[in-house]
């Protein structure tokens, strides 16, 4: 039997057990139809590291830092040892990252261990606003993804929007794969109807948002 092994790299905030984060967990599940092992290097808020595991699903959690810059050189640094020593036992065919920060180890890692790296862009991160973060965070998002983009193997994008800030950076489709963001069928299908929200006028322009609540999200300028 062929072992197929995928290191998931991400800054995300997870709870201490991997089982609990109900959104990312139904994708790892998915997942092992095609992987043997899925080790996922995270962050949690607990105050030490944190090891979870479901079958084949392994989490390791590096406690989350306050300053962001601070936490951005804590998790490369903490999670490249860790994704070392992981690497001995399940010998990885591929890095996978979803953020600028994870993105670094997992290119990093890739290119130590001559595998191959698949970079998630799930947001216009190449044109990366001022007014989030201040403009010498925008600076660094703009200049690192475009680095990475250059550099990684594959890249997954979920909208077919963000084909052209690709284009504009010089990358070749060949190498883009367009994967659109997982969804309930059991919940979100043409037998279930929902009754229109109470805010909701005929007459006027009404925009559905799905998403977490966050300042990247842009909401207020809606």
């Amino acid at each position: 039997m062929i072992h197929r092994n995928i290191c998931h790299i991400s800054r995300s905030i997870y709870p201490g057990n991997i089982s609990a984060h109900k959104q990312n967990i139904l994708n790892f599940r998915a997942w092992l139809k095609i992987w043997s092992n899925i080790v996922v290097i995270a962050q949690s808020e607990q105050k030490s590291l944190v090891k979870s595991s479901e079958k084949n699903i392994q989490g390791i959690f590096l406690p989350l830092k306050k300053n962001r810059y601070l936490n951005v050189i804590f998790f490369t640094i903490c999670g490249f040892n860790k994704a070392r020593k992981l690497n001995r036992e399940f010998n990885f065919n591929l890095f996978q990252a979803s953020d600028v920060g994870g993105a670094i180890m997992a290119l990093s890692l890739s290119k130590f261990y001559k595998k191959k790296f698949l970079f998630e862009v799930q947001g216009d991160i190449f044109d990366y606003p001022g007014k989030v973060g201040g403009h010498f965070h925008s600076f660094l998002v703009k200049k690192i993804s475009r680095f990475i983009a250059k550099r990684a193997d594959y890249i997954r994008i979920v909208s077919p929007f963000l084909y052209q800030p690709l284009d504009k950076i010089g990358i070749k489709r060949d190498k883009i794969f367009l994967v659109a963001p997982r969804c309930d069928s059991n919940i979100f299908n043409s037998k279930n109807k929902y009754d229109k929200p109470h805010c909701y006028e005929t007459e006027k322009k009404n925009i559905v948002f799905v998403g977490n609540l966050l300042i990247e999200k842009a909401l207020i300028y809606y």
